[in-house]
């Protein structure tokens, strides 16, 4: 729905609004962006080519006409130099390694997201971005030794906790990755996915009582969170707290009124609620 509404905002004579229906666009599967997007890397607004150019790079480009590329080529230059224009900001080399990245050009984000680093060695995006190419790269323990480091330089980031702590819950050292799940929950308590992946992690070790007082702290704070939510109806039911995860099923079917999925929990819940 969210596509449909900004695909027909497109060619509304305002580039704050386009560029907003672009960024929309940009978080859909390739072929959707395909579909929508080359004709925006021709439009008046050199931000709305620029953004256009970022949405399509990676595997929407393949398969885009000559004329397309050539257009893409074009604006996606421009993206490229808006970067470098920043260059003395890490930020400006995370973005140009996510571009390379999704290029397959992996020695190239290799060396745009170290360059990051070089600029501000407590930058958390750049230690995670880089760690998360190791991992693509199939070396989980180096991107360990990233985190770590990253780790060492911002002690308060909750991001590098985060990924550190999933990627020795990959390498099968639970009991050390718990730490750092709990780290960044507590770290950055605004970012409801770190609780929940905490919470998760605390009741698939059988600690069932601290999962779900994790995610009561957290729903507290975002109480309107889809996963938050289900999770705590998924554990509240297995204890036998039937009406409490009916209550939250509810809510979440005011929240998602067309999602099948919840309509059958939350149909399956009262039937159980009348037994």
């Amino acid at each position: 729905e969210a596509v449909d509404i900004a695909s027909k905002v497109l060619a509304i004579d305002d580039p704050a609004v386009r560029t907003s229906a672009v960024a929309v666009i940009a978080g859909a599967d390739p072929a959707t962006r395909r579909a929508h997007l080359p004709a925006m890397l021709r439009d008046s607004s050199r931000l709305v080519r620029m953004s256009a150019a970022r949405a399509l790079a990676g595997e929407p480009e393949v398969g885009m006409s000559d004329d397309d590329r050539a257009a893409f080529g074009k604006a996606l230059a421009e993206y490229i130099d808006g970067q470098l224009f920043n260059a003395e900001r890490p930020e400006s080399h995370v973005n140009l390694g996510n571009l390379y990245r999704d290029q397959g050009k992996l020695n190239d984000a290799r060396a745009a997201f170290l360059k990051a680093l070089d600029l501000d060695r407590s930058f958390a995006g750049a230690s995670v971005a880089l760690a998360d190419l190791e991992r693509m790269a199939g070396d989980e323990r180096a991107a360990e030794d990233v985190l770590r480091k990253g780790f060492a330089d911002n002690p308060k980031s909750g991001a590098i906790a985060h990924a550190l702590g999933l990627s020795l819950i990959r390498q099968k050292r639970t009991s050390e990755a718990m730490n750092y799940l709990a780290q960044a929950a507590s770290l950055s308590p605004e970012d409801p996915r770190f609780s929940y992946v905490l919470a998760v992690a605390l009741h698939d070790t059988g600690k069932t009582a601290e999962a779900t007082a994790t995610l009561k702290d957290a729903l507290a704070r975002h109480p309107y969170d889809r996963d938050l939510l289900l999770a705590m109806i998924t554990y509240e039911v297995e204890a036998g707290l039937v009406t409490s995860g009916l209550e939250r099923a509810e809510l979440l079917a005011q929240l998602e009124p067309t999602n099948p999925q919840v309509t059958q929990l939350l149909a399956s819940l009262r039937n159980r609620t009348r037994q």
